[in-house]
């Protein structure tokens, strides 16, 4: 039930046409254009119906059309049709789900949310209607919404796995594991080739897959797979091998899990680098320091610690943590679009100020009156002269781990999105070099703005940075913070099941059981984090 399900591209085809379109007899261009459209073919069916769409007021011929611009990423005209067919079929609570995911696509949340309840009242029998409600709720992290209209989709239809996976990873975000685990399970019970239900299980951290779960992924592992079932289900069935099988074979199946992302996903390190050095420039341009108010970031690297300090400081009373925040990469995106990739040097002051001003903004709904957000975005760390200059009363927690065991961890991690260069060792090693060094240099350029914390010494000597990080944000001491696994929080990352634990070391040292893997690497990364 996803956004081009079965409601929202039909197998077959509804001919309650309103002025049908007119083809050579005996050719109607939709037909073709719906197998296309099953196989994701999205410029042959464009091909295939733009003779025909002007005009056209047969729904399914519109919905097709505008959801294949869609996938193009011409969000606009998709948008433009999906509102015509709205207007030719208002009763058509169909046309208004697809309506809402062009206006998903293209940014305009609070329209798509209003179209998918107006669906649900047209008809609420139809189940892709409070599917994508869910999914959309869920993206904006409203987990403790999203749940309500996921648990609806499951009533309605129960047989759609999609749905499942959503419901498992709100309850896993909302700390609610083993009903989190039976939606994965009852997932892979109606598609046992379910990958990312498979990896919603392995993803919790703290539930081990069995060794009849690492047989069955076996046997899948060598049937036919579509590709996006390759790409979980190979991760859920590496974390089943590091569970039961000897450390070399755990190895090879852990980087053939990887082989398959890495091919459909390659690292621009050319890129990353010319990013971090007008990061770096822009360092050298910032306002004088105000007192800490207003925001906190935690960045990083992905499973470097930053969910557990980000846990820590949620229990203290003047701070609001709010996760993962898409807002500050979605400013910056905006600005570059309008300026071109050089849009810093294009800011005055005055829009500095505005910039963060805006941020404020977009994340004020995360905070109460004297609180300070927290923003844990590992990834903003690309973007730390961009925190500096637009809020000068921010502060930057960077954490840092062993990069060995960092790295394992992030092998050992499937990210859905981005983040290509976890997917190879060599990769991995390029951008944790970049960070390292982009990163010295904030704190070079704003040693009172930007804190570097080991997780290490975090998991050791846990009141002894706990001082530090408060003292450092210009807050009182607080017993609180020191019992993480006490909060009750949404937390929508891949530690969300381990933060609920007590503060432990078996994080530390994990990356020895492949140590020859990490032959000249040391706890700063490898030296020389290049490419071959």
């Amino acid at each position: 039930m996803k956004d081009r399900g079965p409601e929202a591209a039909p197998t077959g085809v509804r001919r309650d046409r309103v002025g049908a379109v007119e083809t050579a007899p005996g050719r109607d261009p939709l037909q073709p254009a719906l197998e296309d459209f099953r196989q994701r073919r999205w410029p042959e069916v464009v091909r295939a119906l733009a003779p025909v769409i002007d005009g056209c007021r047969d729904l399914d011929t519109i919905r097709i059309f505008a959801l294949s611009l869609a996938e193009l990423g011409r969000s606009a005209e998709a948008i433009d049709l999906l509102l015509q067919a709205v207007a030719l079929h208002p009763q058509s609570a169909v046309a208004r789900v697809n309506l809402a995911s062009a206006l998903r696509r293209g940014g305009q949340h609070e329209r798509a949310e209003q179209e998918l309840r107006d669906a649900m009242a047209l008809d609420p029998q139809l189940a892709a209607a409070p599917f994508n409600l869910g999914n959309l709720l869920k993206s904006q992290a409203r987990l403790g919404e999203a749940r309500v209209p996921l648990e609806r989709a499951i009533a309605l239809a129960p047989a759609q796995v999609d749905a499942r996976v959503a419901l498992g990873e709100v309850l896993k975000a909302l700390g609610e594991v083993p009903a989190a685990v039976a939606q994965f399970r009852a997932a892979i019970a109606v598609r046992p080739q379910c990958g990312a239900a498979w990896w919603g299980i392995a993803n919790l951290k703290t539930v081990p897959l069995t060794s009849d779960d690492l047989a069955q992924l076996d046997a899948l592992w060598s049937g036919t797979l579509d590709p996006r079932d390759r790409e979980t289900l190979g991760f859920a069935r590496a974390s089943a091998h590091a569970a039961h099988s000897d450390a070399e074979h755990a190895w090879q199946v852990l980087l053939e899990a990887n082989a398959v992302v890495a091919a459909n996903r390659p690292f621009d390190v050319d890129a990353y680098r010319r990013e971090l050095m007008r990061a770096a420039q822009g360092l050298a341009a910032l306002p004088p320091a105000a007192v800490p108010t207003q925001a906190v970031f935690i960045v990083g690297l992905p499973r470097s610690g930053s969910t557990l300090v980000e846990q820590m400081l949620s229990a203290h009373p003047k701070l609001a943590a709010a996760g993962e925040l898409p807002d500050l990469p979605n400013l910056v995106a905006q600005r570059r679009r309008e300026f071109g990739p050089h849009w810093r040097d294009a800011m005055t002051q005055q829009d500095w100020a505005q910039l963060g001003s805006e941020y404020l903004g977009r994340t004020q709904r995360w905070r109460t009156a004297g609180q300070a957000l927290v923003d844990k975005l590992p990834d903003n760390f690309r973007r730390i002269d961009v925190i500096l200059r637009m809020l000068p009363g921010a502060r930057v927690i960077d954490c840092r781990r062993d990069a060995r065991d960092c790295a394992l961890s992030c092998l050992q991690q499937y990210f859905a999105h981005g983040n290509a260069y976890s997917f190879r060792l060599d990769a991995f090693a390029a951008y944790h070099r970049g960070y390292r060094e982009l990163m010295a240099q904030a704190r070079d350029a704003a040693p009172a703005r930007v804190l570097g914390i080991d997780y290490e010494r975090l998991v050791r000597q846990p009141a002894t940075i706990l001082h530090e990080l408060l003292d450092f944000l210009a807050l009182p001491f607080d017993t609180a913070c020191l019992h993480p696994e006490r909060v009750r929080r949404e937390v929508r990352t891949a530690s969300a099941a381990q933060v609920v634990e007590p503060l432990d070391q078996r994080g530390i040292g994990r990356w020895r059981r492949f140590e020859r893997a990490f032959a000249g690497w040391d706890e700063q990364g490898f030296p020389s984090g290049a490419l071959t």
